[in-house]
């Protein structure tokens, strides 16, 4: 591990944590969309 090597892995983080909230986000809209899109019926 290097001094130079430090800017990608912070990098790399960010990435990973941007790409699990996404994933988050996508999993848990639809499931509190879905009893609002029921009770409106």
């Amino acid at each position: 591990m290097d001094v130079r090597d430090l800017p990608a892995l912070l990098d790399c983080i960010r990435f990973v944590r941007r790409t699990a909230v996404q994933t988050a986000v996508h999993l848990i809209t639809p499931a509190s969309c879905s009893p609002c899109s029921r009770a409106s019926r």
